[in-house]
């Protein structure tokens, strides 16, 4: 049975809130820290906490601790609490509760839901759209995932999931394209496959490659190449 990590989520939102503050927030009167960060802008507790001085440039932050540990890299935007909490990488995009919340050197990546790229922290160039999508990517890059809980359980590079729980078993496949609903499902190691429909691809083993599924379970055989 599929299960969200929302408890997770906010259980390590909580815990980060004990962490000791190494530098102050901006004063709540003048949230942009415009001596230590040119052309930023931080509102909430810890946002941009630790923007250094000549440091980095037109960044973001808009929610608690979003963007805390930044230092010097740019262009980032983090709206949500604890979004890109960690980061250091240029430039990202995080919208959502915990979205980015580990990314230190990951680069260009967009994730928008909650917990959107959550656990990435060096993967790069990665779409994440809804929530929970590639929440488990570490260091997997060129990804793209479209819909609640699309590649969450992903680490693998060059994967393409569209469709609410599309690819959600797969671990460390790459090169897979899944458009529809739960397409691809149970892959999780299997690379290079291609499953079009609500649920195509389902009857494929979890370590299958280079096959093609259209349609959804059960509307033909499965072609390979």
């Amino acid at each position: 049975m599929k299960k969200r990590n929302i408890i997770t989520v906010f259980s390590a939102l909580a815990c980060l809130a004990l962490l000791p503050i190494a530098q102050a927030a901006p004063a709540p009167e003048t949230p942009d820290p415009a001596s230590t960060c040119a052309f930023c802008t931080a509102d909430g507790t810890n946002a941009l906490a630790n923007a250094s001085a000549g440091g980095g440039t037109a960044n973001s932050a808009f929610g608690w601790w979003a963007l805390f540990t930044n230092a010097d890299a740019s262009f980032n935007t983090a709206v949500g609490a604890g979004a890109l909490l960690s980061n250091n990488g240029s430039p990202n995009t995080a919208v959502g509760a915990a979205a980015l919340l580990f990314n230190t050197t990951g680069s260009e990546n967009t994730a928008l839901g909650v917990a959107a790229l959550e656990n990435n922290v060096d993967g790069s160039e990665n779409n994440a759209v809804g929530s929970f999508a590639l929440s488990a990517n570490v260091s997997g890059s060129f990804n793209n995932a479209h819909g609640r809980d699309a590649l969450l359980n992903s680490t693998g590079d060059q994967n393409n999931a569209m469709g609410d729980d599309a690819m959600f078993f797969n671990t460390t496949g790459s090169f897979n394209t899944a458009v529809g609903d739960d397409a691809l499902d149970n892959n999780v190691d299997g690379n290079s496959n291609v499953a079009i429909g609500d649920e195509a691809g389902t009857g494929l083993g979890p370590s299958v490659n280079n096959c093609i599924a259209i349609g959804a379970p059960g509307a033909g055989p499965f072609a390979s190449f």
